[in-house]
């Protein structure tokens, strides 16, 4: 099974949602998941409102 960002952004912010609900069912009996390297990525980035990411700095240098 491959779960994409929302559901695990949904999981890991304890959300009440019923996808967050149906994530946890399957961790607790330790369903094998498959966890794409950019849904990783995007995870260790983080979530944020709207707000906070018109915060950030655009202008960014990548090495």
């Amino acid at each position: 099974m491959i779960v994409d960002t929302s559901l695990w952004t949904e999981f890991l912010s304890a959300s009440m949602a019923l996808a967050s609900h149906w994530l946890a069912a399957r961790v607790a009996v330790n369903l094998t998941m498959v966890v794409p390297g950019v849904v990783v990525m995007e995870l260790l980035i983080g979530t944020t409102t709207g707000s906070k990411a018109a915060l950030r700095p655009t202008n960014r240098t990548l090495v």
